[in-house]
Protein backbone atom coordinates (compact mmCIF):
# COMPACT_ATOMS: atom_id res chain seq x y z
CA UNK A 1 0.00 0.00 0.00
CA UNK A 2 3.19 2.42 1.18
CA UNK A 3 4.67 1.85 -2.53
CA UNK A 4 1.10 2.01 -4.44
CA UNK A 5 0.95 5.61 -2.47
CA UNK A 6 4.48 6.41 -3.43
CA UNK A 7 4.02 5.77 -7.05
CA UNK A 8 0.25 7.26 -7.02
CA UNK A 9 2.19 10.62 -5.49
CA UNK A 10 5.05 10.75 -8.16
CA UNK A 11 2.38 10.85 -10.80
CA UNK A 12 0.68 13.21 -9.62
CA UNK A 13 3.45 15.69 -9.33
CA UNK A 14 5.05 14.71 -12.72
CA UNK A 15 1.67 14.82 -14.14
CA UNK A 16 0.79 11.71 -15.61
CA UNK A 17 -1.14 13.67 -18.56
CA UNK A 18 2.26 15.18 -19.54
CA UNK A 19 4.50 14.33 -22.56
CA UNK A 20 7.49 12.73 -21.53
CA UNK A 21 9.72 15.40 -22.59
CA UNK A 22 7.88 18.17 -20.66
CA UNK A 23 8.54 16.24 -17.34
CA UNK A 24 12.49 18.15 -17.23
CA UNK A 25 10.14 21.28 -16.62
CA UNK A 26 9.35 21.21 -13.34
CA UNK A 27 8.61 23.55 -10.60
CA UNK A 28 8.28 21.07 -7.59
CA UNK A 29 11.24 19.09 -7.79
CA UNK A 30 11.78 19.43 -4.45
CA UNK A 31 8.44 17.81 -3.23
CA UNK A 32 8.98 14.96 -6.29
CA UNK A 33 12.49 14.11 -4.42
CA UNK A 34 10.64 13.88 -1.51
CA UNK A 35 8.23 11.27 -2.57
CA UNK A 36 10.64 9.40 -5.27
CA UNK A 37 12.52 8.67 -1.46
CA UNK A 38 15.54 11.10 -0.88
CA UNK A 39 18.68 11.07 -2.71
CA UNK A 40 18.61 7.50 -3.61
CA UNK A 41 15.25 7.93 -5.45
CA UNK A 42 15.91 10.44 -6.72
CA UNK A 43 19.19 9.74 -8.22
CA UNK A 44 16.97 6.28 -9.58
CA UNK A 45 13.97 8.37 -10.94
CA UNK A 46 16.38 10.54 -13.09
CA UNK A 47 18.09 7.41 -13.97
CA UNK A 48 14.45 5.98 -15.22
CA UNK A 49 13.88 9.34 -17.13
CA UNK A 50 16.87 8.63 -19.18
CA UNK A 51 16.13 5.04 -19.70
CA UNK A 52 13.42 6.19 -21.37
CA UNK A 53 14.37 8.77 -23.38
CA UNK A 54 16.89 6.48 -25.07
CA UNK A 55 14.01 4.08 -26.02
CA UNK A 56 12.78 7.47 -27.40
CA UNK A 57 15.25 7.80 -29.41
CA UNK A 58 15.58 3.63 -30.71
CA UNK A 59 15.48 3.61 -34.46
CA UNK A 60 11.66 2.79 -35.58
CA UNK A 61 12.53 -1.01 -36.37
CA UNK A 62 13.56 -1.59 -32.65
CA UNK A 63 10.42 0.66 -31.20
CA UNK A 64 9.12 -2.71 -29.49
CA UNK A 65 12.27 -4.28 -28.39
CA UNK A 66 15.19 -3.35 -25.72
CA UNK A 67 17.67 -0.96 -27.68
CA UNK A 68 19.68 1.49 -25.81
CA UNK A 69 22.80 3.15 -26.27
CA UNK A 70 23.68 3.09 -22.52
CA UNK A 71 25.15 6.93 -23.54
CA UNK A 72 22.55 8.95 -21.42
CA UNK A 73 22.57 6.93 -18.00
CA UNK A 74 26.06 6.90 -18.12
CA UNK A 75 27.07 10.10 -19.03
CA UNK A 76 24.76 10.87 -16.04
CA UNK A 77 26.32 8.11 -14.03
CA UNK A 78 30.03 9.94 -14.40
CA UNK A 79 28.25 13.49 -13.78
CA UNK A 80 27.11 12.19 -10.30
CA UNK A 81 30.84 10.52 -9.63
CA UNK A 82 32.74 13.72 -10.58
CA UNK A 83 30.15 16.10 -8.26
CA UNK A 84 31.34 12.90 -5.43
CA UNK A 85 35.03 13.24 -6.27
CA UNK A 86 35.11 16.81 -6.63
CA UNK A 87 35.76 17.42 -10.66
CA UNK A 88 32.41 18.93 -11.41
CA UNK A 89 31.55 22.05 -11.66
CA UNK A 90 29.27 22.47 -8.87
CA UNK A 91 31.45 19.99 -6.50
CA UNK A 92 32.62 22.91 -3.32
CA UNK A 93 34.56 22.54 -0.81
CA UNK A 94 38.20 20.65 -0.66
CA UNK A 95 37.45 16.94 1.13
CA UNK A 96 36.05 14.98 -1.54
CA UNK A 97 36.51 10.87 -1.68
CA UNK A 98 38.36 9.66 -3.67
CA UNK A 99 36.75 7.73 -7.00
CA UNK A 100 38.29 5.22 -9.56
CA UNK A 101 35.80 4.19 -12.26
CA UNK A 102 37.18 0.21 -13.10
CA UNK A 103 35.68 -1.38 -16.82
CA UNK A 104 37.12 -5.08 -16.60
CA UNK A 105 37.02 -7.02 -19.89
CA UNK A 106 35.84 -4.42 -22.18
CA UNK A 107 36.57 -6.91 -24.95
CA UNK A 108 33.13 -8.00 -24.27
CA UNK A 109 31.06 -5.48 -25.27
CA UNK A 110 33.22 -4.57 -28.74
CA UNK A 111 32.78 -8.17 -29.29
CA UNK A 112 28.67 -8.17 -28.93
CA UNK A 113 27.05 -9.17 -32.23
CA UNK A 114 24.53 -6.47 -32.95
CA UNK A 115 23.95 -4.83 -36.38
CA UNK A 116 25.23 -0.84 -35.02
CA UNK A 117 28.06 0.34 -33.26
CA UNK A 118 26.38 0.62 -30.06
CA UNK A 119 29.56 -0.51 -27.98
CA UNK A 120 32.26 1.34 -29.39
CA UNK A 121 30.18 4.45 -29.38
CA UNK A 122 29.47 3.89 -25.92
CA UNK A 123 33.61 3.62 -25.47
CA UNK A 124 34.28 6.45 -27.93
CA UNK A 125 31.68 8.73 -25.64
CA UNK A 126 33.77 7.74 -22.49
CA UNK A 127 36.85 8.51 -24.22
CA UNK A 128 35.90 12.01 -25.78
CA UNK A 129 34.49 12.61 -21.62
CA UNK A 130 38.36 11.84 -20.46
CA UNK A 131 39.82 14.09 -23.26
CA UNK A 132 40.82 17.52 -22.73
CA UNK A 133 44.06 19.03 -24.49
CA UNK A 134 44.83 21.25 -21.51
CA UNK A 135 46.81 18.94 -19.80
CA UNK A 136 44.84 18.93 -16.30
CA UNK A 137 42.64 16.04 -14.83
CA UNK A 138 38.57 17.22 -15.13
CA UNK A 139 37.33 13.74 -14.85
CA UNK A 140 37.56 10.66 -12.16
CA UNK A 141 39.76 8.69 -12.80
CA UNK A 142 39.23 6.03 -15.20
CA UNK A 143 40.45 2.41 -16.10
CA UNK A 144 39.79 0.62 -19.18
CA UNK A 145 40.95 -3.06 -19.41
CA UNK A 146 40.55 -5.13 -22.56
CA UNK A 147 42.59 -8.09 -23.37
CA UNK A 148 41.55 -7.29 -27.06
CA UNK A 149 43.59 -4.65 -29.01
CA UNK A 150 42.46 -3.78 -31.97
CA UNK A 151 40.41 -1.05 -30.95
CA UNK A 152 42.21 0.59 -28.73
CA UNK A 153 44.99 0.61 -31.59
CA UNK A 154 45.18 3.32 -34.04
CA UNK A 155 41.53 3.70 -34.97
CA UNK A 156 40.08 5.09 -31.56
CA UNK A 157 43.02 7.74 -31.66
CA UNK A 158 42.03 8.46 -35.05
CA UNK A 159 38.21 8.80 -35.29
CA UNK A 160 39.09 11.19 -31.82
CA UNK A 161 41.64 13.16 -33.83
CA UNK A 162 44.44 13.09 -31.04
CA UNK A 163 47.85 11.53 -30.65
CA UNK A 164 48.53 7.81 -29.65
CA UNK A 165 49.84 9.16 -26.18
CA UNK A 166 46.86 11.11 -25.72
CA UNK A 167 46.08 8.83 -22.76
CA UNK A 168 48.13 6.57 -20.63
CA UNK A 169 48.41 3.41 -21.73
CA UNK A 170 49.78 0.19 -19.60
CA UNK A 171 50.60 -2.72 -21.82
CA UNK A 172 50.70 -6.00 -20.42
CA UNK A 173 51.87 -9.09 -22.93
CA UNK A 174 51.76 -11.90 -20.45
CA UNK A 175 54.71 -13.27 -17.89
CA UNK A 176 57.90 -11.24 -18.41
CA UNK A 177 59.95 -14.13 -18.58
CA UNK A 178 60.39 -17.94 -18.59
CA UNK A 179 61.07 -18.11 -14.72
CA UNK A 180 57.98 -16.49 -13.76
CA UNK A 181 56.16 -19.69 -15.68
CA UNK A 182 58.44 -21.89 -13.90
CA UNK A 183 57.43 -20.80 -10.53
CA UNK A 184 53.63 -21.05 -11.59
CA UNK A 185 53.50 -24.33 -13.73
CA UNK A 186 56.95 -26.13 -12.33
CA UNK A 187 54.52 -28.75 -10.60
CA UNK A 188 53.34 -29.85 -14.31
CA UNK A 189 56.48 -28.78 -16.46
CA UNK A 190 60.15 -28.92 -16.18
CA UNK A 191 62.93 -26.42 -16.73
CA UNK A 192 62.96 -27.51 -20.40
CA UNK A 193 59.47 -27.81 -21.41
CA UNK A 194 59.12 -23.93 -19.72
CA UNK A 195 61.41 -23.22 -22.25
CA UNK A 196 60.10 -24.55 -24.97
CA UNK A 197 56.87 -22.87 -24.18
CA UNK A 198 58.18 -19.53 -23.96
CA UNK A 199 60.46 -19.75 -27.10
CA UNK A 200 57.13 -21.68 -29.28
CA UNK A 201 53.68 -20.76 -27.47
CA UNK A 202 55.15 -17.69 -25.56
CA UNK A 203 54.43 -16.28 -21.93
CA UNK A 204 50.67 -15.26 -22.47
CA UNK A 205 48.80 -17.17 -19.79
CA UNK A 206 45.74 -18.00 -21.94
CA UNK A 207 47.60 -19.63 -24.60
CA UNK A 208 50.18 -21.28 -22.20
CA UNK A 209 46.31 -22.32 -20.46
CA UNK A 210 44.94 -23.73 -24.14
CA UNK A 211 48.21 -25.41 -24.53
CA UNK A 212 48.01 -27.21 -21.51
CA UNK A 213 44.44 -28.26 -21.48
CA UNK A 214 45.21 -29.68 -25.49
CA UNK A 215 48.12 -31.81 -23.70
CA UNK A 216 45.85 -32.70 -20.26
CA UNK A 217 42.60 -34.06 -22.66
CA UNK A 218 44.59 -35.77 -25.45
CA UNK A 219 43.29 -38.78 -26.47
CA UNK A 220 46.80 -39.69 -27.10
CA UNK A 221 48.15 -42.74 -24.58
CA UNK A 222 51.86 -40.72 -24.54
CA UNK A 223 51.04 -36.88 -26.24
CA UNK A 224 53.88 -36.01 -28.16
CA UNK A 225 55.08 -32.67 -26.64
CA UNK A 226 56.51 -31.02 -29.65
CA UNK A 227 53.94 -31.61 -31.94
CA UNK A 228 51.51 -30.30 -29.95
CA UNK A 229 53.96 -26.85 -29.92
CA UNK A 230 52.63 -26.97 -33.17
CA UNK A 231 49.57 -25.33 -32.38
CA UNK A 232 47.82 -27.07 -34.62
CA UNK A 233 45.62 -29.39 -32.74
CA UNK A 234 41.77 -29.05 -32.16
CA UNK A 235 42.47 -27.10 -28.71
CA UNK A 236 43.71 -24.29 -31.14
CA UNK A 237 40.79 -24.73 -34.08
CA UNK A 238 38.71 -21.39 -31.92
CA UNK A 239 41.53 -18.99 -31.84
CA UNK A 240 42.34 -19.94 -35.47
CA UNK A 241 38.90 -18.87 -36.33
CA UNK A 242 38.90 -15.82 -34.71
CA UNK A 243 42.59 -15.33 -36.50
CA UNK A 244 40.67 -16.07 -39.63
CA UNK A 245 37.65 -13.53 -38.66
CA UNK A 246 40.47 -10.78 -38.34
CA UNK A 247 41.94 -11.82 -41.51
CA UNK A 248 38.40 -11.76 -43.57
CA UNK A 249 37.48 -8.57 -42.40
CA UNK A 250 40.73 -6.82 -44.34
CA UNK A 251 38.61 -7.67 -47.67
CA UNK A 252 35.63 -5.01 -46.10
CA UNK A 253 37.85 -2.05 -44.63
CA UNK A 254 37.50 1.49 -45.99
CA UNK A 255 41.53 1.63 -45.70
CA UNK A 256 42.54 -1.12 -48.49
CA UNK A 257 39.08 0.08 -50.34
CA UNK A 258 41.61 1.15 -53.45
CA UNK A 259 43.50 -1.83 -53.28
CA UNK A 260 40.40 -3.86 -53.83
CA UNK A 261 39.23 -2.01 -56.37
CA UNK A 262 41.87 -2.28 -58.31
CA UNK A 263 42.80 -6.06 -57.46
CA UNK A 264 45.88 -5.62 -55.58
CA UNK A 265 44.66 -6.10 -51.96
CA UNK A 266 45.49 -10.24 -52.04
CA UNK A 267 48.97 -9.57 -52.90
CA UNK A 268 49.17 -6.80 -50.36
CA UNK A 269 48.33 -9.08 -47.45
CA UNK A 270 50.52 -11.60 -48.66
CA UNK A 271 53.39 -9.15 -48.68
CA UNK A 272 52.22 -7.77 -45.47
CA UNK A 273 52.37 -11.16 -44.52
CA UNK A 274 55.84 -12.39 -45.63
CA UNK A 275 57.63 -9.27 -44.26
CA UNK A 276 56.06 -9.90 -40.84
CA UNK A 277 57.52 -13.13 -40.81
CA UNK A 278 61.21 -12.18 -42.08
CA UNK A 279 60.84 -9.56 -39.60
CA UNK A 280 60.28 -12.30 -36.75
CA UNK A 281 57.19 -10.44 -35.99
CA UNK A 282 58.55 -7.24 -35.03
CA UNK A 283 59.65 -4.10 -36.81
CA UNK A 284 61.07 -1.53 -35.14
CA UNK A 285 59.68 1.88 -36.37
CA UNK A 286 61.38 4.57 -34.81
CA UNK A 287 63.06 6.24 -38.00
CA UNK A 288 61.31 8.41 -40.73
CA UNK A 289 61.20 5.02 -42.89
CA UNK A 290 59.16 3.10 -39.78
CA UNK A 291 56.82 5.84 -39.51
CA UNK A 292 56.24 5.72 -43.03
CA UNK A 293 56.07 1.64 -42.76
CA UNK A 294 52.69 2.18 -40.17
CA UNK A 295 50.98 4.86 -42.52
CA UNK A 296 50.62 2.22 -45.17
CA UNK A 297 47.33 1.61 -46.01
CA UNK A 298 47.73 -2.06 -45.65
CA UNK A 299 49.47 -1.74 -42.31
CA UNK A 300 46.95 0.37 -40.76
CA UNK A 301 44.01 -2.06 -42.05
CA UNK A 302 45.67 -4.97 -40.07
CA UNK A 303 46.35 -3.10 -37.20
CA UNK A 304 42.72 -1.76 -37.16
CA UNK A 305 41.97 -5.60 -37.76
CA UNK A 306 44.01 -6.52 -34.76
CA UNK A 307 46.26 -8.44 -36.52
CA UNK A 308 49.57 -6.29 -35.95
CA UNK A 309 50.33 -3.65 -32.65
CA UNK A 310 51.90 -0.68 -32.71
CA UNK A 311 53.31 -0.46 -29.40
CA UNK A 312 52.99 2.94 -27.08
CA UNK A 313 55.71 2.91 -24.89
CA UNK A 314 58.00 1.15 -27.47
CA UNK A 315 58.66 1.71 -31.22
CA UNK A 316 57.93 -1.38 -32.41
CA UNK A 317 54.98 -2.59 -34.91
CA UNK A 318 54.09 -5.83 -33.79
CA UNK A 319 52.57 -9.68 -34.18
CA UNK A 320 50.23 -9.38 -31.01
CA UNK A 321 51.93 -13.40 -29.51
CA UNK A 322 53.60 -16.21 -30.89
CA UNK A 323 50.98 -17.78 -31.75
CA UNK A 324 49.68 -15.70 -33.89
CA UNK A 325 52.75 -15.47 -35.68
CA UNK A 326 52.37 -19.38 -36.37
CA UNK A 327 49.59 -18.32 -37.60
CA UNK A 328 50.70 -15.83 -39.96
CA UNK A 329 53.03 -18.66 -41.65
CA UNK A 330 50.21 -20.87 -41.85
CA UNK A 331 48.00 -18.66 -43.89
CA UNK A 332 51.19 -17.68 -46.15
CA UNK A 333 51.52 -21.24 -47.17
CA UNK A 334 48.16 -21.86 -47.31
CA UNK A 335 47.64 -18.90 -49.88
CA UNK A 336 50.87 -19.54 -51.87
CA UNK A 337 50.15 -22.83 -52.21
CA UNK A 338 46.77 -22.10 -53.98
CA UNK A 339 48.07 -19.41 -55.98
CA UNK A 340 49.04 -20.68 -59.82
CA UNK A 341 51.90 -19.88 -61.83
CA UNK A 342 50.33 -16.85 -63.27
CA UNK A 343 49.42 -15.65 -60.09
CA UNK A 344 52.90 -15.94 -58.76
CA UNK A 345 54.87 -14.10 -61.48
CA UNK A 346 51.96 -11.54 -60.90
CA UNK A 347 52.61 -10.85 -57.47
CA UNK A 348 56.47 -11.06 -58.07
CA UNK A 349 55.83 -7.89 -60.90
CA UNK A 350 53.78 -5.98 -57.98
CA UNK A 351 56.30 -6.32 -55.35
CA UNK A 352 59.17 -4.95 -58.13
CA UNK A 353 57.16 -2.55 -59.34
CA UNK A 354 55.46 -1.51 -55.69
Amino acid sequence: ELLEKKQGDLRHLLGHQRKFRDTWLLDNWDKVAEAAGGVKGTLQLIKELLVLEEHSEAPPAYTNSLYRTGIRVSAYLFDVLNLIGGYHQLSEGEDFPHVCVVLEAAQKLLNLETCEDRASSWIEHICVRLYNDEGWRNHVPMIIESNENNFFNTEIYDDLGVYEDAFPTLEWKGLETPGELDNLLGHIYNTEHTQLIAKHIGLSPHHIRIFTEGLLNSQEPNPDFVEHLKCEGPQWKEEYNRFLEKYHSLYLREEVSHLLENGTLDFAILDALENMLKAEGQIMTLSAWGEEIKKQSIIKAMTNAGLLYSEKHWSYLIVPNKVMLKFFKNLTNQIKSQMTWKEKLEYKWWRVSE
